[in-house]
Parts: C-alpha cells; structure tokens; sequence
C-alpha cells in the first residue's frame, strides 16, 4: 500500500529515478545547509561568519577557469552517446560517434587539468592579498586560505571525469558519489566547528571531498573512463574551435557573469562594510540558494534526456517534457520560498538570535523574489542550451553589467541592502523580461513545431 502511494506521488510530481538520485543529493545540502547555518552562528563569531562566506565566493572564481566547459561537454557527449551502448565493457555502435566521443574526453582531461592549475597559482595568493587588504588577520588565514584553494583545484579537476560520466547517462550514479562527498566532507565541517577550529575546518572538509571522491574514478568508473580516454582517430575528432567553442564562449560568459551576479556581493561587502554585514548577506543568500538548488533537480536531471530527444528530433516529446518539468519546479520554488521568508518574518517578531545574523525579513522576502526570477531564467536557458545555442549569453552579460555596476555604486554606502537591490535590478528587472523575451522569440523562429 505505502509502496503505491509513494509511485503515485512519484508519478504525480515527476520523480524519476535520476531526480530521486539527484533530489536526495539535493536534499542533504538543503537540510545539511540548514544545520551549517546554525553551527556557523553557534561557533563562529559574526566577524569570522563574514570570512566563512567570503571564502566561498572567492571560490567561485573557478567559473573564470572552467569557462563553461562543463556544461557544454554534457550536452556534446550526450549527442554522442546517444548512437553508442556500453556492452561488456566497451563501447560498440556507431565508429564516428566513438572516436568523437574520445577525442571530447581526451580534450576535457586536458582541460580541467590547466583549469586547476591556473586557478590555484592565481587564487592562492590573490585571495590572500585581498583578504589582507580587506581587514583580515594575514597569520590567522594564510594556511586555511592555501589549504582551501589547492584541495579545491584538485576536485576541479577531477569533476572533469564527473562531467563526462554525466553526460553519459551516469546522472543518478554521479549523484550518489557527490552525495557521499558532501555529508563526509559537511559532517567533519560540522565537527571540527564545534571543536573550535573556525575556518581550518572549511580545509579539512574540502580534501575529505576529494579523498571521497577518488574511488569512483579510479575503480568504480575506471572501466568506461579508460574507453573514453583512448587515442581518437584524429580525422574524426571533434573540432573544438569549430564545434565546442562558438557553443562554449557563450556558456563562459553566462558562468562568469553568474559570478557577478551571485558572488560578487560578499566580497565587496566585506571590503566596505566589514565581515559582519558580509555575513549576514551570506548566510541569507546561502539559505535561498539552498531552496533553488533542491528545485532544480527537477531540470538538471532532464537536461540529458531532452538532449537526446533534440538529437532523435523528437521535439513534442521534448517540448511536454520541458513544460511539465517546469510547471513542477516552479510550483515546489513558490511554496519553498514563501515558506523560508516566513519563517525569517517569524523569528525577527520573536527575535530569536539567528535573526541577528540574517537580513531583516523585508530584505529577506526581496532575495526570495529575487530567487523564483532566478529560477525561471534559468529554465528558459536550459531548454535553449540542450539545443546546443546559447542565446541567454546576452541576458546573463547585461544582467551581470548591471547587477555589478549597481552593487559597486550601492555597497560601498549601504552595505548588504545594496546588494539585494542591485541583485533585484539586475535579476527580476533586467534577466527575467528579457530572458523572457529570447525564450519565446527563440521557440517560434528557431524551432518552429
């Protein structure tokens, strides 16, 4: 009985087995980021909760590095693997795929192996300056901070391999070694806060990170990995400059203006307003990226598949597919969203201690507004991207040209309140109209039906 109602319910909001894999990863980094919250406000002071969220999106500056790659590798092997089975350990099917398919792996292993090292010698010791310059304590970070980036390019690199098994249809199995990266590395987080170490604990949980993440290249996936590594016959080989990149730069700009769009705020708040108002910005922002990231599972899970229909041209699969997926989504974004600005409302009437270290509750419901534009924008792209185009690159470039350019003009006088205006200028005012209209532009002239 229990086991069909849980197909029912299932079937009803989508649940296939990748979402499942993916929604349970996705779960763990909601609930686990609620708990790091806590512990954050528990254990570090508010001076450190500023660096503790800073460091994070100095971070993010691995989008410079990885320039969208990713993403677009997804989306080219799929094309790929779609005219391919693995069949007692190889890959048999079509010989033109095959070699393109190894030429795409050797080309990514390259890649993400120059992508780690670039962004270590350059994040190491500029990270560092800045959060010299910016106020804080030189002997107290220069270890932590150096730790932290060079486990850091280690799993850059190695999420070259994650990406490749993904878009071989691996999404549900790729979901459960990231699953047990983050509670492994989250756990000793957690631990190690509650011991005292501040941000030495980021450190350690970021090389638990990687040593988890080990086996399933090195052993588990070994097998298929090694196929996809082998020599392409070179007349076949996929044409990066031809192929990938007039499909990729557009992807890089959207991920580097995602930085400015998303990262850029912490920093900048720390340099002129000081780590207690960059902390109360960050454990903000965390808690409504937490509540988008558990949603998107319903998209990201099917961005192979609608791949792969776009590939067999089966487009009114492809096109009920998207929009139910997307009516699910929204639907579970509204109501998760509503319900955190509640629950922020509540506690600043009751005033619990948490709320002193979050953004009031009125800037708190407009960083939830600024999250279902977010959430929609991002649908639109997705769609467009498994067509292999990136037409969104215009949306996230002036999307991130104003959220930037207000965030510089705003922060330094106003601190996290600027920054939540410059990220609803940017998101609800600028990225979601006109992200709306290439999205319908775009179906009606580029994919007629």
């Amino acid at each position: 009985m229990i086991s069909k109602i849980a197909r029912k319910l299932s079937s009803v909001v989508g649940l296939d087995a990748k979402i499942r894999a993916t929604l349970v990863l996705k779960l763990w980094r909601a609930g686990s980021g609620v708990a790091t919250i806590f512990l954050v406000a528990e254990y570090l002071t508010p001076e450190l909760q500023g660096y503790y969220y800073t460091f994070f999106s100095l971070l993010a500056l691995q989008a410079l590095v990885e320039m969208g790659l990713n993403t677009a590798i997804v989306q080219f092997v799929t094309h790929e693997v779609v005219k391919l089975k693995w069949v007692e350990a190889k890959f048999e099917g079509s010989f033109e795929a095959l070699n393109r398919l190894r030429s795409i792996g050797r080309f990514t292993r390259v890649w993400y192996l120059s992508a780690a090292l670039i962004f270590f010698l350059l994040l190491a010791p500029g990270g560092y300056y800045f959060l010299e310059n910016a106020g804080a304590n030189a002997v107290e970070i220069r270890l932590e901070w150096i730790l932290i980036v060079f486990a850091t390019s280690i799993s850059l690199f190695m999420n070259g391999y994650f990406v490749l098994l993904e878009g071989c249809d691996y999404i549900a199995e790729v979901a459960k070694v990231r699953l047990g990266q983050s509670v492994c590395s989250v756990v000793l987080i957690w631990l190690l806060l509650i011991e005292g170490t501040d941000l030495m604990s980021i450190a350690v949980g970021a090389f638990a990170h990687v040593l988890v993440g080990l086996p399933a290249i090195t052993w588990k996936y070994r097998g298929i990995l090694a196929d996809i590594m082998k020599p392409a016959d070179s007349s076949l080989s996929i044409n990066w400059k031809t192929e990938v990149w007039p499909f990729q730069w557009r992807i890089a700009v959207s991920w580097i203006s995602g930085f400015f769009i998303f990262q850029f705020f912490n920093p900048l708040i720390l340099y002129f307003s000081g780590p207690v108002d960059a902390g109360r910005y960050g454990m903000s922002a965390q808690i409504v990226y937490s509540a988008l990231g558990l949603t998107s599972a319903w998209l990201t899970t099917k961005a192979p598949n609608m791949g792969s229909l776009v590939a067999r041209r089966e487009f009114d699969l492809l096109n009920k597919t998207f929009w139910s997926t997307v009516r699910q989504s929204s639907v579970l974004t509204v109501v998760g969203l509503f319900f955190l600005a509640m629950l922020v409302e509540i506690g600043g009437r009751l005033s619990l201690p948490i709320s002193e270290r979050l953004l009031d509750p009125k800037l708190f419901a407009l960083l939830a507004i600024c999250g279902l534009s977010t959430h929609v924008t991002f649908a639109q792209s997705l769609y467009l991207r498994v067509h292999k185009v990136e037409p969104f690159v215009v949306v996230s470039f002036i999307s991130a040209c104003v959220t930037a350019a207000s965030a510089i003009i705003l922060v330094p006088q106003y601190g996290a309140r600027g920054a939540v205006v410059a990220y609803f200028l940017g998101s609800v005012l600028v990225a979601f109209p006109l992200g709306t209209y290439i999205f319908i532009a775009f179906r009606h002239t580029q994919f007629p039906r």
